[in-house]
């Protein structure tokens, strides 16, 4: 440590001419204050705009493509140039997923950064204000971005999910990154989970957690959709119109399909606002869904300000990546679940328990 504090002055003297200000030598306290800290703490605070994604995308590759070695080799088995020109075009005509208008609210997050003795790496985060997320155009007044899309290769869309919102509150948020190459460390994750130890390292995330708030609408249609079925309703309007036989017959289609001058014609301005409905509109729409804990542990009661702690190990090794759920207890709440504009009711799903549950990850072809 002397001898860094030598060099550090001499450093320090070597600037003077270039300095502004006068040059104080620095003593062993300050030096302590600047090289001796454990670790790193980040603060981040999201400002009142937020933030925002326009659009996160994934595109699938036509993987049967890669296996037809006969547009790759010629008659007698070489490689040719057109070959590989004509697969290497196909795989990369593969459809899209997009997530569209994704947000988050303001908040001040702490983030920590350490790293142990054994070379493992611990990140922790909390935040004392809830996270608002959304996706897609929730609580506006038109759908112009879907929350989960379907785009083919073509750059025709569809809508899965039209609009998403939830309200998130977390606790103190561990993630530590297991160095296995030290011998402590990997017996100490074999007790728990005996293959994620077989790999060169592991994470291991410990998180609190509360959902409420969660609203979505799944199965409806995009700007594109929506205008095209208010043309198609126009269409269908006129042709009903003119069978109809009496004035309490067109009076009743006018307001079925928003005729607001009972014309038998539907104008520009009339599509236009059934586009907007149907744009804002789903097929199925859940409401007020929320994911809580328990009051204490192991108390099994459930109320909502309670967070669930949830803790997850993901590993990988050639086959894939594998994802261990530790215990998780939970109560899951949905105040209205709605069919074609119809409530179904309501659903909650007590001593929610997802302990030794293992996902594994892998590409297909």
């Amino acid at each position: 440590m002397k001898t860094f504090q030598k060099i550090t002055l001499a450093a320090a003297i070597s600037a003077a001419p270039f300095a502004s200000q006068a040059l104080e030598a620095l003593d062993d306290s300050v030096l302590a204050a600047t090289t001796g800290q454990a670790g790193v703490t980040i603060e981040m605070n999201i400002g009142s705009g937020g933030i925002s994604i326009d659009t996160i995308q994934y595109t699938d590759t036509n993987a049967a493509a890669i296996d037809a070695v006969a547009e790759v080799t010629n008659a007698d088995g070489v490689v040719t140039t057109a070959g590989v020109t004509a697969v290497a075009a196909q795989t990369t005509d593969g459809g899209s997923v997009n997530l569209e208008n994704f947000k988050i609210s303001q908040a001040q997050i702490t983030q920590t950064i350490d790293v142990r003795n054994d070379g493992s790496l611990i990140m922790g985060m909390k935040t004392d204000q809830d996270l608002v997320v959304s996706l897609g155009n929730a609580g506006g007044a038109k759908n112009s971005a879907s929350a989960v899309a379907l785009v083919s290769a073509a750059g025709d869309k569809t809508e899965f999910v039209n609009d998403l919102s939830l309200t998130v509150s977390l606790g103190d948020t561990t993630t530590t990154i297991l160095n296995l190459a030290d011998a402590t460390t990997k017996a100490d994750l074999a007790a728990t989970h005996l293959a994620a130890s077989q790999g060169s390292l592991a994470i291991v995330a410990d998180a609190a957690v509360e959902i409420s708030a969660m609203n979505v609408g799944v199965f409806g249609y995009t700007e594109d959709q929506a205008t095209a079925k208010a043309s198609e309703a126009a269409g269908a309007y006129a042709t009903a119109w003119t069978n109809a036989t009496t004035p309490a017959a067109k009076l009743a289609l006018a307001s079925q399909y928003g005729d607001l001058d009972n014309s038998g014609v539907l104008d520009s301005a009339e599509q236009t606002t059934m586009a907007n409905d149907i744009a804002d509109g789903s097929a199925i729409q859940i409401g007020g869904l929320a994911f809580y804990g328990e009051t204490a542990p192991g108390s099994n009661t459930y109320a909502a300000g309670n967070k669930v702690n949830v803790k997850q190990t993901i590993w990988a090794d050639s086959t894939g990546v594998s994802i261990a759920m530790g215990d998780i207890k939970g109560a899951l709440k949905i105040d209205s679940i709605a069919i074609g504009g119809n409530s179904i009711g309501s659903v909650l799903v007590s001593g929610l328990n997802l302990s030794g549950m293992t996902q594994k990850i892998y590409g297909h072809r």
